[in-house]
């Protein structure tokens, strides 16, 4: 039995709308792009950031982040 990868997109539009999007196709990374299977999403609408953490699923050689390794990142308030 194989296990088929499903792509879910939690996303929020520039009317602060949140929608979900399921698809079976994985995008190609462009240059310098990290695949990473989110474990915890959340934002916070008081500061305006967007907060995950994951596992790295795919990475460019030469990356500082390797596959299997555990991530979290936010975004900086105030850059559009």
């Amino acid at each position: 039995m194989t296990s088929k990868l499903l792509n879910v997109v939690l996303y929020v539009d520039e009317n602060m709308v949140f929608g979900v999007s399921r698809d079976d196709s994985i995008p190609k990374l462009g240059d310098g792009e990290l695949l990473i299977k989110t474990r915890f999403s959340g934002v916070n609408p008081a500061d305006i950031n967007y907060d995950f953490f994951g596992k790295v699923l795919k990475a460019p050689l030469g990356s500082v982040f390797k596959v299997g390794q555990t991530v979290a990142g936010y975004t900086l308030t105030g850059v559009g």
